[in-house]
Order: C-alpha cells, then structure tokens, then sequence
C-alpha cells in the first residue's frame, strides 16, 4: 500500500507541527498530510478524505486514543499510536497497532512509513 494521505491526531499543536513537518522532509511519499486537535475533527477529515495512516496521540486531552481508533479504522487504512510515555508500548490495549515514541526519531518513522 502506497501512503499518500496521512492524518497526524494530536491536541498539542506543537506536536502535530513537528510530526507534520517530519512526514514531508522524510517521507516523501506522503503527499497530502492533514491534522486533528482531537477525534471529533479526525473522524470529519478522514470520513472526507481516503486516509492512509493516522498517527493517533494516545493521550489526548479528553479522549482516548485507543478508544478513537476504534472509530477511524475503518476509514483509515492503517494506524499507528504516537505517545511520549513509554509505558504505553507493553499495553494489551494496543494490540498490534505499531507504536512511535515520542520525540519520533525520523529514521524510525521513514522505516514505518515504508513498511506500510
């Protein structure tokens, strides 16, 4: 599958920057990159839009990530969860769901990107 939409779901504006930022100087396959403050404006830009992988922010601020993944999965191709708290990444609640901590490292994501 060719990533060309990715929708970065995050409530700290500086976070969605960075890792917006990251997609387009290392991932360029990724053409269209569109962001989210919280679930509700997700599930609106991914219902509009054929997203291939949202990077979900686990924590956010009255949300959960995990349960708003429920939500954009079938709309999303694929999902990854983005958390700066490492204790997420043994969760069960995650299942398979690839995670990227933060700071994201771009090698690490160019390698998730391409695995996609």
């Amino acid at each position: 599958m060719a990533v060309r939409k990715a929708l970065v779901v995050d409530d700290e504006q500086d976070a969605r920057n960075v890792l917006s930022r990251m997609l387009e100087l290392f991932c360029p396959e990724v053409q269209q990159i569109f962001e989210a403050s919280d679930g509700k404006q997700a599930l609106a830009i991914a219902r509009q839009e054929s997203i291939d992988l949202a990077f979900v922010d686990i924590e956010l601020r009255q949300e959960n990530g995990i349960a708003l993944k429920e939500d954009l999965a079938p709309l999303c191709r694929k999902i990854v969860f983005v958390s700066a708290h490492e204790g997420w990444a043994d969760d069960p609640q995650l299942g398979d769901t690839p995670y990227l901590f933060k700071p994201v490292v771009p090698a690490t994501l160019q390698q998730l990107v391409a695995k996609v």
